[in-house]
Formats: C-alpha cells, structure tokens, sequence
C-alpha cells in the first residue's frame, strides 16, 4: 500500500487501532529493508469493543 488518504484507510486504521501503532505499521512497511521489530501491541478491548460497533451498524 502505498497511498495512505484511502478513506476505508484512514476510517478503519484510526477507528480500530491507536495512532502510535498505526504509524509505527507504517513506517515498517515503508523501511521494508531495515531491520525493525515486527512486534506490535494492541488494544485488544479497544478492538474488539469497535468490531462488535462496526458490526451492529451493518446489521442495523
């Protein structure tokens, strides 16, 4: 990916995962030579809590 304005991009990435880890993702992408750690953390709660709002406005 390399054109990071996509809507669905910016809606999804700042909705299910905090700004720190999405930019440290996208610098990792980006620096595909470097040597950089692959270890993220996430929110799990944060996560799940979002799937399970995202999913009831489909339903809905």
């Amino acid at each position: 990916m390399t054109d990071y304005t996509i809507p669905k991009f910016k809606a999804y990435s700042s909705t299910f995962f905090t700004f720190s880890e999405v930019r440290k993702k996208v610098l990792n992408l980006e620096n595909k030579s470097a040597k950089t750690s692959n270890q993220s953390c996430i929110n799990m709660k944060k996560f799940i809590q979002t799937l399970i709002m995202e999913a009831r406005q489909l339903v809905e």
